[in-house]
């Protein structure tokens, strides 16, 4: 069990078909790593899908998962960075809803986080994505190379 508590944070839009099983995976790693103090958040980003629906549903049986219904759409920044203003606890990890983000990486990005490094970033070394899609993913990360101060080097999770 940890002493601080976290939020897993997962901005949605359109993903009726995937947050029952991310929060299903989401729960079984916190409760395998021992992690009982914290917030599932889902921020929905004015969907029209039926993920309204069935974030109200995990909520009504669910304690740990909170929802934020947006009435209009944001976008992908501001919905998400208003997630991140509402989101409790002492750290936060941002999941992406379309599972392209594996939860059971949590109990070692948590590990990082308890290491001392104040921002942990998960970096997607292989795709199947387009390789346009995949030079875009690697000229971000290497921006945010040149602009975050490193703490303990280029660390691959696998």
């Amino acid at each position: 069990m940890t002493s601080a508590s976290l939020t897993i944070l997962t901005p949605c839009y359109n993903e009726a078909g995937n947050v029952a099983l991310l929060h299903a995976r989401v729960r079984q790693v916190m409760v395998d790593a021992g992690f009982s103090a914290y917030v599932h958040l889902f921020i929905d980003n004015a969907s029209i899908d039926g993920t309204q629906d069935e974030l109200r549903r995990l909520a009504a049986v669910d304690p740990q998962v909170k929802v934020i219904l947006n009435q209009r759409n944001f976008g992908h920044v501001r919905s998400p960075f208003h997630g991140l203003l509402q989101a409790p606890g002492d750290a936060v990890i941002v999941m992406a809803a379309d599972l392209q983000d594996p939860p059971e990486l949590i109990p070692e990005l948590i590990k990082r986080w308890r290491e001392g490094v104040p921002v942990v970033v998960g970096q997607k070394i292989n795709s199947e994505e387009s390789p346009l899609f995949f030079a875009l993913r690697r000229t971000y990360y290497k921006a945010v190379k040149r602009l975050a101060e490193v703490v303990h080097g280029s660390t691959h999770i696998a």
